[in-house]
């Protein structure tokens, strides 16, 4: 057993959590499903809310079905407020059927990963695109 030290353990493994959830668009998956190779589907981006926060940039594709998982490095991410970015990309990469609506500067997504959830994961929930895509 050994004793955590907020984000790094003294065995120097990186210690987080797995912020998980689903996006959905009016209630079923993103079309067209993910397929990051070729700039299709959507793209979901967590990034830290507040500077304090030590995190880069993280993108990662929702399955089939909607559902997303962040491994960050291996280990999850510290505790902090976050914000999530959506893009949908149909075969281009500057390509974004949002338009824009949900970017790093424009996204409304925003959640918090709580402390008592170090070491696990933490279900952020449904993230429904049309709740947030005026």
């Amino acid at each position: 057993m050994f004793k955590e030290f907020g984000y790094v353990s003294l065995v120097g493994r990186v210690l987080g959590v797995g912020p998980s959830g689903r996006l959905l668009q009016g209630g079923q998956p993103v079309s067209p499903p993910p397929k990051p190779a070729s700039y299709e589907g959507p793209e979901v981006i967590f990034f830290s809310a507040v500077e304090s926060t030590p995190l880069a940039d993280t993108t990662v594709y929702p399955d089939a079905a909607g559902n997303f998982r962040v491994d960050y490095s291996g280990g999850g991410v510290p505790p902090g407020k976050y914000k999530v970015a959506v893009q949908v990309r149909n075969g281009d990469p500057e390509s974004d059927t949002l338009q824009g609506k949900l970017s790093r500067q424009n996204t409304t997504i925003e959640f918090d990963i709580p402390q008592d959830k170090l070491g696990s994961t933490h279900d952020i929930g449904v993230i429904e695109l049309s709740s947030h895509v005026k």
